[in-house]
């Protein structure tokens, strides 16, 4: 059983060496060669998603003894915005030492005063680079939704409270809307602080904490 034991431990410290080396097959591309990513970033009907954020991911995968997993270190990140047609390009400059590529369609969130990505769509893009450049992964965002849903309330940031609660508290979880003959009131929920603040046309008139609720 013990001689049992060393060899699986050896052929696993073997396995995670051979996972930290560089690729020993020869790369198509030269280092610092530049290759592309490119394509149209798409809804779920195929209607193309313009000025929405496309980022090329590259990492050194190896397996991870503790975690006995595949994991990713040393992250890179080259980002573009797509046209008017959806269309975008990424440009990377080829390095030896990084093993997987990954393309992510992102949309940038406020979490309070920090910035955060949510990932709506992404793509392993690892094989299509290694048969050569370009590199044409379908991008698809199925939940495009909630881009416009983002977009349609940062344009309703008309008045100074309501730019102000922004800035401070960033993107609510959910926004509800009361049309009344002659005004409107808006109420703003962030669940995990606990906090509500109602709006009465565009002006601040309350402020209410309840037990923060935390995300399913």
């Amino acid at each position: 059983m013990q001689r049992i034991h060393k060899g699986g431990l050896l052929l696993a410290l073997v396995l995670a060496f051979l996972s930290l080396a560089p690729r020993a097959e020869a790369s198509l591309y030269a280092q610092g060669e530049r290759v592309k990513v490119t394509g149209v970033v798409t809804d779920a009907k195929g209607t193309p998603l313009a000025n929405v954020q496309v980022t090329l991911v590259a990492s050194r995968s190896f397996f991870n003894l503790r975690q006995l997993k595949e994991s990713d270190k040393d992250l890179r990140r080259v980002a573009a915005t797509t046209g008017p047609k959806g269309e975008y390009t990424i440009e990377w400059p080829w390095d030896n030492y990084y093993n997987r590529f990954e393309v992510q369609v992102g949309l940038p969130l406020r979490a309070g005063r920090t910035e955060r990505v949510e990932v709506l769509a992404r793509q392993d893009v690892t094989q299509l680079l290694d048969k050569g450049t370009p590199a044409v992964p379908a991008l698809v965002v199925a939940n495009a939704g909630l881009i416009d849903r983002v977009r349609q309330f940062r344009s309703e940031l008309v008045s100074d409270d309501l730019r102000k609660v922004y800035e401070d508290m960033g993107d609510p979880d959910e926004v509800k809307k009361v049309r009344y003959p002659d005004h409107e009131e808006v109420s703003w929920w962030y669940f995990e602080s606990g906090a509500m603040y109602r709006f009465v046309s565009g002006k601040l008139a309350e402020v209410s904490h309840f037990t923060p609720v935390k995300p399913f």
